[in-house]
């Protein structure tokens, strides 16, 4: 069975007029609902990034899809709205629309491991964003990254038998220096298993863990790998760690001959 042909809907122009938002009017069989918390994200995303996405009317001036869009626009006192004037659609075509806007938007999914280092990355000390400009509370962020960290130290797992673990005492990390703590463990893991002591049948990572005061003391070290030359130059992977970290604590690298070691420290709750 072959798809329909497209109408004439499908390639004509588009124009983007400016109305007010009283000369808009919602329809009041709209099945959408908006609670206050997401109309809040909504004025918040205005705010931040401006009116990005127009809505949709008929030549009436009848809301076909932003409803949502338009109560924020009100709320906030705006005096003029993105519109774009849809005509020649039948009622049904209208019902249709609008039912769709939102359904098939719905409908899409998420690439999870992408999702985790878009977060990951937004969440780094020297970016100044509000993650609630995302649209995800922070429940959601906070489950997020916890995966990003389940799934950095997985890897300790997997490489169980050449990474060896010691812990002395509970150190218990606030959310932020254990998310960058994960940061770290990638890319030490990454470049112990490109070029470090993973890279060959040898060589073994030792971590020790352990609690100072209100700082709880990491300290990592490659043996047996191949000869380490000295770090001339901060590379990237220094500048992320040292990122990762910022104001939750410290790293210190030392690029030694028989293998790389890192200190961490960082502050507890």
């Amino acid at each position: 069975m072959h798809p329909p042909p497209p109408s004439f809907h499908a390639d004509r122009t588009l124009e983007v007029v400016y109305k007010t938002p009283g000369d808009l009017d919602p329809d009041p069989r709209n099945a959408r609902t908006h609670s206050r918390k997401q109309i809040a994200q909504i004025e918040q995303s205005i705010r931040a990034f401006g009116f990005t996405n127009p809505v949709l009317a008929d030549p009436d001036g009848n809301l076909i899809a932003g409803h949502g869009r338009l109560r924020a626009a009100k709320k906030m006192g705006l005096d003029k709205v993105p519109v774009i004037t849809l005509d020649g659609l039948t009622e049904p075509q209208k019902k249709a629309l609008r039912l769709a806007d939102n359904k098939i938007a719905l409908n899409a999914g998420w690439d999870t491991e992408i999702l985790k280092l878009e977060l990951a990355e937004l969440s780094l000390p020297e970016i100044d964003i509000d993650l609630g400009l995302t649209g995800f509370s922070p429940g959601e962020i906070d489950v997020v990254l916890s995966e990003v960290e389940e799934t950095e130290l997985s890897a300790f797992k997997e490489l169980k038998d050449r990474v060896r673990i010691s812990v002395a005492g509970e150190p218990d990390l606030t959310s932020s220096g254990s998310q960058g703590l994960a940061l770290v463990f990638h890319e030490l893991i990454t470049n112990a298993i490109k070029y470090g002591a993973l890279s060959n049948v040898t060589g073994h990572v030792e971590v020790r863990i352990r609690e100072v005061g209100n700082s709880a003391i990491i300290v990592w070290t490659e043996h047996n790998g191949p000869a380490v030359d000295p770090e001339r130059n901060k590379g990237f992977g220094s500048t992320l760690i040292a990122r990762a970290l910022d104001s939750h604590g410290s790293a210190n690298l030392d690029f030694a001959r028989d293998g790389v070691a890192c200190r961490i420290e960082l502050d507890l709750i």
